[in-house]
């Protein structure tokens, strides 16, 4: 993680409502430039990560879950 990374996960975190760890993967997949972003948070009670599929990014990057 660099500082750029860092400012964009705090601006995830204050625009998005998510965790910072959560905030950082999603910041880190953006800089990256990769498409999807796997995960399994969201499989339990709470819709986590995975209910902001296609809301974060420009373009918008896909989250799901694995398989």
């Amino acid at each position: 993680m660099d500082r750029v990374i860092a400012k964009n996960a705090a601006e995830i975190v204050r625009e998005h409502s998510l965790k910072p760890p959560d905030a950082i993967h999603v910041a880190t997949a953006i800089r990256c430039r990769f498409s999807v972003l796997y995960t399994y948070d969201g499989s339990g009670a709470t819709p986590g990560l995975i209910a902001k599929n296609g809301l974060i990014g420009a373009p918008a990057i896909a989250i799901k879950k694995p398989g």
